[in-house]
C-alpha cells in the first residue's frame, strides 16, 4: 500500500474514532447510567487498535519525508483534534469512576455508621460494645454494580 493511500486509510480511521470519542463524550455529560455507551467501547477499542497500529507505521521518519506537505498537515490536525478530544474523554471516565467511588464510600459509611448505632445493649463497662450475650448481626454488605 504507498504513502498516499495509508495516510488516508489513517485520516478515515482518525475522524471515525475522533466521531466515536466524542458521542462518547457526550453520553458521558448526561448524569446516572448511560444507555448505548457499553457498546461505544467495544467499538472505540478497535478503533484504537487500528489507531496504533497506523500510528507506528507512520512515527517511521522516511514515511513522513515522503508525505504531500499538504497530507502532512491533515494528518497532524487531525491527530491534534484527536489527542483534544480524548483528553476530554480522559477527564469525564475520571470524574464517573470518582463519582461512583465517592457513592460507594457514602453508602460503606453509612452501612457501618447504622450497624454501629444497632450494636444492643451497654456492656458491664459502660459502653455500647458487643459483649457475650448479645444476639448474633451478621456483617453488613453493600455492593454497587453499574454498567457503562
Amino acid at each position: 500500500m504507498s504513502t498516499e493511500e495509508n495516510t488516508q486509510k489513517f485520516l478515515n480511521l482518525t475522524g471515525r474514532l475522533s466521531q466515536l470519542v466524542k458521542r462518547e463524550n457526550e453520553l458521558l455529560k448526561t448524569p446516572g447510567r448511560t444507555v448505548g455507551l457499553k457498546e461505544l467501547l467495544v467499538e472505540k477499542q478497535a478503533l484504537s487498535t487500528a489507531y496504533e497500529q497506523q500510528i507506528e507505521y507512520f512515527s517511521d521518519q522516511t514515511v513522513v519525508d515522503e508525505m504531500d506537505p499538504v497530507e502532512r498537515s491533515r494528518l497532524k490536525e487531525a491527530i491534534t483534534a484527536l489527542t483534544a478530544m480524548m483528553d476530554e474523554n480522559k477527564r469525564r471516565l475520571e470524574s464517573k469512576i470518582e463519582a461512583a467511588r465517592l457513592v460507594f464510600q457514602i453508602i460503606a459509611n453509612a452501612a457501618k455508621e447504622h450497624q454501629l448505632q444497632n450494636l444492643g445493649v451497654y456492656g458491664s463497662s459502660g459502653d455500647r460494645s458487643k459483649n457475650a450475650r448479645q444476639a448474633y448481626r451478621p456483617a453488613v454488605s453493600v455492593g454497587l454494580n453499574q454498567e457503562f
